[in-house]
């Protein structure tokens, strides 16, 4: 399942269908929200957790002009479908990020996409990171 991303240009790899379905999804969830997808990403991944501490992370980058010129920001928090049908911890996470994505203006530059398979999609989330120099 992980393997490094430049094993896709090996002249004996063969993707699968699901894989190939799951790189191009992530790509295309990543990319609809980012006005220039070539920039290397800043990652983080995990679920709606205060622990995972997805708010430090967006005040630091929103704040830092020359990071955001340097770099984009990717945040899959878990799954949503509608935030106001979500338990009241998740809620208020989602509802803070969306917030600090707003307060920082970080449109066109941050990525908040709503879902990811964990076992297909997480794998190709860090290649996809991994080939535009991600820092994790």
């Amino acid at each position: 399942m992980f393997y490094p991303y430049y094993r896709l240009e090996m002249p004996s790899f063969a993707m699968t269908i699901e894989q190939e379905q799951a790189l191009y999804k992530i790509n295309s969830e990543i990319e609809r929200f980012l006005f220039n997808a070539d920039k290397p990403l800043i990652l983080s991944i995990g679920r709606a957790d205060k622990r995972k501490n997805f708010e430090a992370i967006i005040t630091s980058y929103g704040q830092d002009k020359e990071l955001q010129a340097m770099a984009n920001l990717a945040i899959f928090a878990g799954v949503r479908k509608d935030i106001t049908q979500m338990p009241e911890d998740e809620k208020e996470i989602l509802t803070n990020l969306l917030l600090l994505m707003d307060k920082y203006d970080l449109y066109g530059k941050m990525a908040l996409p709503k879902k990811n398979d964990p076992g297909v999609e997480v794998p190709e989330i860090y290649r996809i990171a991994a080939r535009k120099k991600a820092f994790l």
